[in-house]
């Protein structure tokens, strides 16, 4: 592989569903990159609230840019995997359809990825933005990069990290890998292979673990490049969560032990119980876990629960 570091084509991925009232924004905010050699391409993923016809209103300045629509809604594994065999640039970066990139953003990620190649030599690297939620009824939180503050994930320290398992001391892992803060090369989507188009809510986990496998560097921007507009309800994706990630720990079972199997799915029934309102059958859950799992539980607990309260609590005021 050669990839052209002076001023390469960067393919901007936007994945669409329903999105009429946001799609406007995300778009906007990819045609105001300050990156003149790029292209946008939009997957709409079935649409039947006009999310289609409003993008073909929308001014793109003479932006190179495509519109992929799926005849059947399919879910956002297969919109990414859409994104990556239509982008021809040498660098994706992923934009959600209702968050607000600055306009620096290709600019920052894409040095930050620079410098670090030219100044540890590493083979495979990507970079993460810095992102802030904003809720409806007016609370912020800053959600850092992971990989934006030493020691940085490495290879099997991803691994680890989504699956629960030990990780060396001081690697800072942010805010997680979220694909929609990702700018990575266009070939490491060819050497991990297609999003698994089952793992509906834990695409970007898969992601990670699969880069992982290839020993890459998960490095960060400490720019806030990333404004995530969020809703206030929690209940709405709990459960769907929940079967994804069973799918997920089930995907990667080699690099886990029937016990440690067996507390990753009862942790994340609790954790989709809470999220989907049923606060009853999640008590009954943590209650079996910790009898199951008792000092494990407990470090979960806290190191999760507290943090967990308070946000839900900021966000519901």
């Amino acid at each position: 592989r050669k990839i052209n570091m002076l001023n390469p084509l960067i393919s901007i991925g936007i994945t669409c569903y329903k999105s009429k009232d946001t799609i406007g924004n995300a778009i906007n905010s990819a045609i105001n990159q300050n990156w003149e050699n790029k292209e946008i391409i939009i997957v709409d993923d079935f649409s039947n609230d006009g999310t289609v016809d409003f993008i073909k209103k929308i001014d793109f300045k003479n932006t190179a840019h495509k519109l992929i629509q799926h005849k059947s809604n399919k879910g956002f594994p297969s919109a990414i995997n859409s994104l990556i065999r239509h982008s021809k640039g040498q660098f994706l970066c992923f934009f959600d359809h209702d968050d607000i990139s600055d306009p620096e953003r290709l600019n920052i990620q894409f040095s930050t990825l620079k410098k670090y190649i030219e100044k540890t030599g590493a083979k495979h690297v990507v970079c993460y933005a810095s992102r802030i939620r904003s809720y409806e009824n007016g609370f912020k939180k800053i959600m850092p990069a992971i990989g934006s503050k030493e020691k940085i994930p490495i290879g099997n320290d991803i691994i680890n990290y989504h699956l629960s398992k030990r990780v060396a001391r001081g690697i800072y892992f942010g805010s997680g890998t979220p694909s929609c803060s990702l700018f990575a090369p266009k070939y490491l989507f060819n050497l991990i292979g297609e999003c698994d188009i089952n793992l509906k809510r834990t695409v970007d986990c898969e992601i990670a673990i699969k880069l992982g496998e290839i020993g890459c560097h998960f490095i960060g921007c400490t720019d806030v490049l990333v404004n995530q507009l969020n809703t206030l309800s929690i209940h709405k994706t709990g459960l769907s969560n929940m079967e994804s990630d069973y799918l997920l720990f089930n995907k990667f079972s080699k690099y886990l032990d029937k016990r440690s199997l067996k507390f990753l799915k009862l942790w994340s029934t609790v954790k989709g119980y809470y999220l989907s309102g049923l606060y009853f059958k999640g008590l009954i859950k943590l209650i079996l876990l910790i009898i199951q799992f008792p000092l494990r539980s407990f470090l979960k607990i806290i190191k999760a629960g507290p943090s967990r309260i308070k946000h839900d609590i900021k966000i519901n005021s």
